[in-house]
């Protein structure tokens, strides 16, 4: 027994026969006699058990009885001192009667029921007022009143996730005070066996694609299988179309249609084998609204004119019909052979559904294209792009640094033929004019003058 009341136990000893009493210490027996108020002994029954904070009230009331005279072994006990006993053994067995295990009278069997997340537990007696919470990594708490049906009481966890475990606690108020339990869940298996990244889609506003990657120390025999459900109290169920990697493992798995999901839907990845346990993961709410990828708009048209265009489409068919300031959409126009145009976002509601493209050039040759974006989740979820649409004619000359080059080369030819032309034809005969002189008539004919001066100089040398 706890406290005082079990560790010793009192035997009279006396010194004479006539002489006074004194008590001294003996180990405790594990039955103690009960004494009958009619004299009857020999009933042996459990000494009631005292919590250690109700030690001091039992050897007050040992010392009680002490002063009562007789003890409860002794053959000579009297009347008063077995009644004093019997008092006693009522006292200490109300005292601690109220107070071990309060707690598993009033909340019983409390339990949790995983893929649900809920938590249900019992209780026998009148409760004023109850809670229940789940606290979990990162400080995430949430606490909330439970339903009850029938002395059953039960607490569902919606948007929360048990992958990396959660402590539940369950906080009771009775008549009789309040009451607090506690229960520890935690994700068993290999640690890094899960699987990850996992991410979903909406496509084509009608099917829907999961995929995952396998665990970093996943065992290589390693299955994974999805489960869905449409809310934490429906059952789950499994998705059948899966996608397998090259060694075999499920790493996605195909929905063929959306009538078997709400709104609000959760997934859940269990593992198997051989090797190893291996950890679940499982998601929180998952909105299909804000996984939907939208298609590209349909009907894209063009209008243009010698300086601008007036690009127009029609919006595209989701299967959730979002609102316009839902959607966003982006354009992509280059121009070939120029410089990069960035890509212009347009808010689907305050801009509509058309665009003006002012910087146009009917002599040069564009390409237009466009997409869709989700705007229900904090980042865009974008669509593909849709078949890119050509405007202009194409018939711009090159790049203007070959222009000039051209251009430079062709005035240099031109100016070189001009001035050829000018110095041929005008030039010469206005700048160089050939300048008249005196007529020599000796000169004039060569071969007559030669043979004169032959023959003067012959003439000379005869004289």
């Amino acid at each position: 027994m706890v406290g005082g009341c079990r560790d010793r136990r009192w035997e009279p000893r006396r010194e004479s026969e006539c002489g006074p009493r004194s008590w001294r210490a003996g180990p405790a027996p594990d039955r103690i006699p009960e004494t009958s108020l009619l004299g009857v002994s020999g009933l042996e029954t459990p000494f009631p058990p005292a919590s250690s904070d109700l030690s001091g009230h039992c050897q007050l009331l040992l010392f009680l009885a002490s002063l009562a005279g007789g003890g409860p072994s002794s053959p000579r006990d009297s009347m008063p001192g077995g009644l004093c006993w019997a008092v006693l053994l009522w006292a200490v067995g109300g005292l601690t009667s109220a107070q071990p295990d309060a707690e598993e009278e009033v909340i019983q069997n409390l339990t949790l029921e995983p893929r649900k997340i809920k938590l249900t537990w019992q209780s026998p007696v009148n409760i004023t007022d109850a809670t229940c919470a789940i606290s979990q990594v990162g400080n995430l708490f949430t606490e909330d009143e439970p339903e009850e049906d029938t002395n059953l009481y039960y607490c569902v966890f919606e948007n929360h996730r048990l992958c990396k475990g959660a402590n539940f606690t369950v906080n009771v108020t009775t008549p009789q005070g309040s009451f607090t339990k506690q229960l520890f869940f935690t994700n068993k298996g290999r640690e890094g066996s899960a699987a990850e990244n996992f991410t979903c889609v909406v496509y084509d506003s009608k099917f829907l694609n999961c995929s995952w990657t396998v665990g970093k120390k996943a065992p290589k025999d390693v299955q994974y299988r999805l489960y869905s459900q449409a809310s934490r109290t429906d059952e789950e169920r499994e998705c059948l179309q899966y996608r397998a990697n090259a060694c075999g493992i499920h790493v996605g798995c195909h929905y063929g249609n959306l009538s078997m999901f709400k709104r609000n839907n959760y997934f859940f990845v269990n593992g198997s084998s051989s090797e190893a346990e291996i950890r679940f993961y499982d998601t929180t709410s998952t909105l299909l609204d804000r996984i939907e990828q939208y298609n590209p708009p349909r009907n894209i048209k063009v209008n243009c004119s010698k300086s601008n265009c007036l690009i127009q489409w029609e919006k595209t068919v989701t299967a959730l019909n979002p609102q316009s300031h839902e959607v966003t959409y982006q354009l992509d126009i280059q121009r070939k052979g120029g410089d990069t145009i960035p890509q212009i976002c347009q808010d689907g509601e305050s801009q509509g559904t058309f665009y003006h493209f002012p910087s146009y050039d009917e002599r040069a040759e564009y390409s237009v294209r466009i997409r869709v974006g989700n705007r229900r989740r904090p980042g865009v979820l974008w669509g593909p792009w849709s078949e890119p649409i050509r405007l202009g004619s194409g018939e711009q000359a090159g790049s203007p640094w070959l222009v000039w080059v051209l251009v430079v080369f062709g005035t240099l030819v031109f100016a070189l033929g001009i001035l050829c032309l000018w110095k041929r034809f005008l030039g010469t005969q206005k700048f160089f004019a050939r300048i008249p002189r005196i007529k020599d008539s000796l000169n004039d004919f060569p071969f007559q003058s030669n043979q004169c001066s032959i023959q003067c100089r012959t003439m000379t040398w005869t004289l």
